[in-house]
């Protein structure tokens, strides 16, 4: 591992407990080569670090702030100071960006250092956020749902198996980013607290190209963050559009379903009495898009009380209400005591009920039955995050929250006396004033220039992936032609074969002992390259249909613009026939260099990070078409594509000689060319694109019948089948550069 220098920034507010668990952590950590370097940010603290508490073995200093200035403002200043402090585009320097109320574990920061050394491509990794009471790993990262603009965190299951987790976005509870990223992108935007460091992932995604990754190796401990918890709901609410800009998420649509969301939340919080904490979710509507911290008197709430009251203010209402109590399990961590005092007046029903995640329309029925049936007990213990099986619970409302306060601080809870016609009133204001601000929502597509944060200058190692199938001379051809290539000879090569029946494993296997094989019971068309990718070991894999393969040269000088420019994805290798010369893309003619390439062919390297982050080939679409829809997905996860015409790749296909195309091919691709429009399309292109693909199809059938009726076939299947949806964090409008290029 290299001497690398890792500058720490620790924004903190008035926990100076938790600051001295953090630096202790820090001072166990003790990596060999490894520079550790710390940064205290006081934001604006009444109980302040004293020096001499501090670790003698690690290098710490503190920068003071003058105001609270969130969580934004701290990581910002603590960002400048070290660009200040150190040598402007140095690569070994690493910024770590931590939690005054995460703790480390000897191992967090070395895998961490190790994935970024291994990976230019990446701008940043973070470690997995774990609870530090359950040890349960919660969150890997996320991204930005381009239908709604929330924030998604959906860990694969397979995740403690893999050595990264592409995301789109890390938190800042322990994020390890590269010093030339922050120097090219700048700092956090000044959102206080809530997205900012979304806002900033998605910022140097779209400016840079590189990526993010979480690494299973690296785990931190932190508090479960409840983000609709009091204050925070005001934040995320006015943040939200700020966040949705960043990701390129700014259709009607999109800010619509946001702005619904709030309301939804508004409506939950009235339901459970809690109407201050509606007015939070109106008032980030109404200040949607400012910045900085909130005018004094903005984010206003009744002050949550003591845990320590609980027993007896429950045993209060039990007094002055009859009937029996509810008390949901998964409110308190221990209810032993209070579910003794309690005794034959309590139950407590298991949580499953109100987990249950609704729709709009049995959203709304289900307020008009609880406004209808009224309170069903007494007194009603429930979660503070107002969920539908505890609307008007009771007619009176314990609403706890053991996170109120912040770490240490023991929770709280409120109580409310709820009514159905004062319920009723309030649902139908909050929800009349959050519709309004829902529909006023607005968000402009920034406008920042793009920067090249410069590469290591070194190759990443090279994976091969061939499909076979029932092709064996072909595939021969193809693998001697790789031998005498001096890079591939190096090269992890992988052969996926789809169950051919002429006998290739066997063959393989005598022939070329050295290249890997995975047979395959059924043939599954593309999807086989799922699974050569799957088992590749290099960072890079170049995919190959087993009738083509690179010309002299190629893989060197495709290698080369992975090592010099970590911003691209994959190179995009041009279709040439080897004895006609002829190219198969006309549209690509001349010697232009594109760095947002739409298509790809029978021949494309890619990053396996990459490849990872957009789910590889869709698997549906069997043959035809998988290429283009696996550009289009790089393409809107924010990658980039470059193509070089002058990098060839030999494709030896009938077709390329002249063959006419097999019946087969015209209902499958013109299937495959709808669903890629359905997929990548928006509003009038994409069925722009349905007409004009169906239409081109037509034209290559010529004068043959049966050609006529397999397109027709094919386009009544795209139009009627179900088309797969594009995974997470990938923003479809790629259709129209696609159109542009391939059909003018």
């Amino acid at each position: 591992m290299a001497a690398w220098r890792v500058r720490v920034v620790i924004p903190y507010h008035n926990r100076p407990g938790d600051v001295r668990l953090l630096l202790q952590d820090l001072a166990n950590l003790g990596i060999e080569g490894v520079e550790v370097s710390v940064l205290l940010v006081d934001n604006a603290s009444t109980d302040r670090v004293l020096p001499e508490a501090l670790p003698r073995s690690l290098r710490v200093r503190t920068l003071r702030l003058e105001s609270n200035t969130g969580g934004s403002g701290g990581f910002s200043s603590g960002m400048s100071s070290w660009l200040e402090a150190g040598v402007r585009g140095d690569a070994h320097e690493l910024i770590w960006l931590l939690d005054s109320d995460v703790r480390l574990n000897p191992a967090s920061l070395a895998p961490l250092i190790g994935a970024l050394d291994r990976h230019p491509e990446l701008a940043g990794v973070g470690s997995m956020l774990a609870d530090p009471v359950t040890k349960e790993v919660f969150e890997g990262g996320g991204d930005v749902d381009p239908r709604t603009g929330e924030l998604v965190q959906d860990l694969p299951a397979d995740w403690a198996s893999r050595a990264l987790i592409p995301a789109g976005y890390l938190a800042a509870c322990s994020l390890l980013v590269r010093r030339t990223v922050v120097e090219s992108v700048g700092p956090f935007a000044d959102l206080f607290i809530s997205g900012d460091d979304v806002e900033w992932c998605c910022r140097v995604r779209r400016m840079t190209g590189l990526g993010f990754a979480a690494v299973p190796a690296s785990v931190a401990y932190h508090p479960n963050p409840d983000k609709m918890r009091t204050g925070g709901r005001y934040y995320a609410a006015r943040n939200a559009t700020t966040v949705m800009g960043a990701a390129g998420v700014t259709g009607r649509l999109a800010l619509t379903r946001r702005g619904l969301r709030e309301v939804g939340r508004a409506v939950c919080q009235v339901m459970v009495g809690r109407d201050d904490l509606a007015m939070l979710h109106l008032r980030g509507l109404r200040d949607s898009g400012k910045k900085g911290p909130a005018p004094a008197g903005v984010v206003a709430f009744e002050p949550w009380r003591p845990m320590s009251e609980l027993e007896g203010a429950v045993g209060e209402a039990v007094r002055s209400e009859r009937g029996r109590v509810l008390l949901r399990r998964d409110v308190l961590r221990d209810a032993s005591a209070l579910l003794k005092s309690l005794n034959a007046l309590c139950i407590a029903p298991d949580l499953e009920p109100a987990k249950r995640v609704e729709g709009t329309l049995a959203a709304v029925g289900r307020v008009a039955s609880s406004l209808i049936r009224g309170p069903r007990h007494g007194v009603a213990v429930v979660s503070a995050r107002g969920r539908p099986g505890d609307w008007m619970a009771g007619r009176v409302i314990i609403s706890v929250d053991e996170g109120a306060g912040g770490a240490g601080a023991g929770g709280g809870f409120c109580v409310r006396r709820v009514g159905r016609l004062d319920r009723a009133i309030k649902v139908v204001r909050v929800t009349a004033e959050g519709l309004w601000r829902a529909a006023r929502l607005k968000v402009e597509a920034p406008r920042e220039a793009e920067v090249t944060v410069p590469g290591t200058g070194r190759r990443p190692a090279l994976s091969i992936v061939v499909l076979s199938y029932n092709r064996w001379a072909a595939l021969e051809r193809t693998l001697r032609r790789l031998g005498d290539d001096p890079v591939a000879r190096d090269a992890d090569v992988i052969v996926v074969d789809n169950a051919s029946t002429d006998g290739t494993p066997r063959r393989l296997a005598a022939t070329f002992p050295r290249v890997r094989v995975i047979a395959l019971r059924q043939n599954v068309g593309v999807g086989a390259f799922n699974e050569g990718v799957k088992a590749a070991t290099g960072e890079a894999v170049l995919l190959l249909d087993d009738d083509s393969w690179p010309a002299d040269g190629v893989i060197e000088r495709a290698l080369d613009v992975l090592a010099h420019r970590p911003d691209v994805a994959a190179v995009s290798l041009l279709p040439v026939h080897p004895e006609t010369k002829a190219s198969e893309w006309p549209f690509a003619a001349g010697d232009r260099v594109s760095e947002r390439w739409p298509v790809m062919g029978c021949g494309n390297l890619i990053r396996k990070t990459a490849w990872d982050r957009v789910g590889g080939y869709e698997a549906s679409f069997f043959l035809y078409r998988n290429d283009v829809d696996l550009a289009l997905k790089l393409l809107g996860a924010g990658h980039r594509v470059v193509f070089d015409p002058s990098l060839v790749v030999w494709h030896d296909t009938p077709a390329g000689a002249g063959g006419r195309k097999s019946r087969r091919w015209f209902e499958t691709a013109t299937r495959n060319w709808v669903w890629l429009c359905r997929r990548h399309g928006r509003g009038l292109k994409k069925w722009k694109g349905i007409v004009a693909g169906w239409a081109w199809a037509h034209r290559l059938a010529g004068s043959s019948p049966t050609a006529h009726v397999a397109v027709v076939r094919g386009a009544a299947a795209g139009l009627v089948g179900r088309r797969a949806g594009l995974p997470r964090g990938i923003r479809p409008g790629g259709l129209a550069a696609f159109l542009r290029v391939r059909m003018g």
